[in-house]
């Protein structure tokens, strides 16, 4: 059974109060290490008006946020053009984001399709300290894959 996945997102339910989400830097990883690169990023709705790239830049003067709104659920979501095998979501808010603005409650979640997402991690009433960031490890999931065969007559 295969483990890797071309669409991953962080799917946020509610945040610690501030009325939305505002990240400094996101990485997905493989064993550690940030497999963030060579992809796209998109977003649920943006403050800045940006994609949700500015979340991936790997740039730490930077974030992404939500619209305020509010509104629930947002997402953050990177396309890595190929399917990848992601073990943990590294989350910094780069110390300039109020801990209110992180998630409370979200779930990592991938997909083959970009339309039938999985969830690899539920997070549930997660605290935020300044200045400190976390890393959420997992172990993804697995699907039957796909494969394809040509018949010769």
């Amino acid at each position: 059974m295969a483990t890797t996945w071309q669409y991953w997102r962080v799917y946020i339910t509610s945040d610690n109060g501030g009325g939305g989400i505002e990240i400094g830097e996101v990485q997905f990883r493989l064993n550690g290490v940030d497999i963030t690169t060579g992809g796209s990023a998109s977003a649920s709705s943006s403050f800045f008006g940006d994609n949700g790239g500015r979340a991936f830049d790997k740039n730490q003067g930077t974030s992404w946020a939500s619209d305020f709104s509010n509104v629930w659920p947002q997402w953050l979501k990177y396309d890595f053009g190929s399917p990848k095998k992601v073990t943990s979501v590294y989350w910094d808010m780069n110390g300039n984001w109020s801990t209110n603005r992180q998630p409370r409650n979200f779930q990592i979640q991938c997909s083959l399709n970009n339309t039938e997402w999985v969830d690899a991690l539920v997070l549930t009433n997660i605290g935020w300290s300044l200045n400190v960031p976390q890393e959420f490890t997992f172990t993804p999931p697995s699907h039957g894959g796909r494969r394809e065969y040509t018949i010769i007559g």
